[in-house]
């Protein structure tokens, strides 16, 4: 085996090396084995070889070295601690996200103050799962994968580009990333790329136990591993959202259909002439802004769905912001009146208009309305549109409210902002203020909602199986399993918390 390079993928006809020729080769369908003299000459080959992206060249030994590897599982950088990170998900702490000059903050907000629990470097952007288990820190080509109340390090990945997009499946298990090149499918527990696709169009989505790329027309099954056969009727899916174990679809065959599931519950309406159409989830419907071009004139809808049926609401004038809850929406229009639709009997009828003169912010929780008036720079709280506080904040670019809707942060980051961060109570009370030099993120940590007897429960009967589990020495390599097993755990947790509201 000494000096000898297999190469696999070569056509002769396309490509043709003077260190191969059928004198010191042998070749059979796109394998091709080369006996050369000395061993600068099978690295200066294979170092050739690199420059063909087509291509892959191994010398002979390094080959069988890989072949007769054992195959081991992949195993999470971060140990799980079970107390730990059970009482993290279950404690309700409303944690956030700074990144300001390039140093990521992880912050714990405590009343009237917050706390500094850990920075780290090279983040340049970061993204959250929907239950908050995962943060992520996107760098470039890296993903890195971080868990628990310090956000210890699960796992990383490379690609072979910038990441440009990331999103996560309902049950957070998966993940789909796009880089300018293609779009992959990366099972978060195993650390594995399932599939990749280039030239990928339209949307990419995860369901519970598929993945489907709309634009290209194919479907590949996370239950099997591989791409399976579409559905005919996926030509014609446009849309597929999920949020809170809601999920929503969107077609356009010969008439158009928006089909809703929460659980058991299932419910459609067909449209027709729909130009524009997008989604928005509260924490039990979904409300879909619709634009319609009936006579030649462009008209603008509401619907929402939930298990107690479908709300439709005409709208006045061009939409430009929506905010949506269980409650009550509110619209902003291009002539910049805030309108709020409140819930009453017969669906969510308007209660009030008011007229701004500048551009407006807006951020619902429930039926606490924060306003961001540019004209007079002020941070607005309304309560049933009724207004009861405000508060100076010029040049404000962002409202966020907390997961649990205890806070509300007016932020203003970018390249020209002050930096400023003003943190608010529900009630519209100013609890502190500080600016954070060249802010360019905040971001609210999501976390999973139980009561304090359930949260109890999850403690002692969960962490004791897992303590139990990771005594065993041989536990170690199938950590894997462990989490995959503490993930459905979450998942049930959440969905009998949704099945009590």
């Amino acid at each position: 085996m000494n000096n000898q390079v297999l190469i696999i993928g070569l056509d002769p006809a396309k490509i043709s090396l003077p260190e191969v020729s059928s004198d010191n080769s042998f070749s059979k369908g796109n394998i091709c084995i080369v006996q050369l003299k000395t061993a600068q000459q099978t690295s200066l080959l294979l170092r050739k070889l690199e420059g063909f992206p087509d291509i892959q060249a191994y010398s002979l030994k390094e080959f069988y070295s890989i072949m007769s590897a054992k195959e081991r599982e992949y195993t999470p950088l971060k140990r799980l601690e079970p107390r730990e990170f059970v009482d993290f998900q279950f404690s309700e702490r409303e944690q956030f996200v700074v990144i300001n000059n390039g140093v990521l903050s992880l912050l714990e907000q405590k009343n009237k103050e917050f706390e500094e629990i850990g920075t780290f470097e090279k983040a340049i952007r970061c993204l959250s799962s929907d239950d908050g288990v995962f943060v992520c820190f996107v760098g470039g080509r890296m993903i890195e994968f971080r868990t628990g109340r310090y956000l210890e390090m699960f796992s990383r990945i490379e690609l072979g580009d910038e990441v440009v997009n990331m999103s996560f499946s309902p049950d957070n298990r998966f993940a789909v990333v796009s880089t300018k090149k293609e779009t992959s499918v990366w099972d978060i527990f195993k650390n594995e790329c399932l599939t990749k696709q280039q030239g990928v169009t339209g949307d990419t989505v995860l369901d519970e136990d598929h993945v489907y790329f709309l634009g290209l027309g194919k479907v590949f099954s996370l239950l099997q591993g591989k791409e399976v056969e579409p559905d005919p009727k996926l030509s014609f899916l446009k849309c597929i959202r999920h949020h809170n174990g809601q999920k929503v679809e969107f077609s356009d065959d010969r008439v158009q259909k928006i089909r809703y599931e929460v659980g058991e519950y299932k419910l459609s309406k067909t449209h027709a002439n729909i130009e524009d159409i997008k989604f928005y989830f509260s924490g039990k419907r979904c409300f879909v802004l619709m634009t319609k071009n009936i006579q030649k004139k462009k008209v603008q809808f509401v619907e929402s769905y939930g298990t107690d049926g479908i709300t439709l609401t005409q709208l006045e004038g061009c939409v430009e912001q929506i905010e949506v809850s269980d409650k009550m929406f509110v619209v902003v229009d291009t002539k910049q009146t805030l309108s709020f639709y409140i819930r009453n009997r017969f669906g969510f009828g308007m209660a009030k208009q008011i007229r701004k003169e500048d551009d407006l912010l807006i951020a619902l929780y429930d039926d606490i309305c924060c306003v961001h008036d540019a004209d007079t720079g002020n941070i607005e709280f309304y309560d049933n549109g009724e207004l009861r506080s405000a508060y100076s904040h010029p040049s404000c670019t962002g409202i966020s409210w907390s997961y649990s809707g205890l806070y509300a942060a007016s932020v203003s980051a970018g390249d020209c902002s002050s930096g400023l961060v003003q943190m608010f109570n529900r009630n519209g009370k100013l609890l502190w203020k500080k600016v954070f030099n060249r802010l360019t993120l905040f971001m609210w940590r999501p976390f999973s909602h139980l009561s304090s007897e359930d949260k109890a429960k999850a403690v002692e009967e969960f962490s004791e199986s897992i303590e139990n589990d990771t005594s065993e020495e041989e536990c170690t390599e199938d950590t894997s399993e462990l989490l995959s097993r503490w993930k459905s755990y979450l998942i049930s947790k959440k969905q009998r918390v949704l099945s009590l509201k």
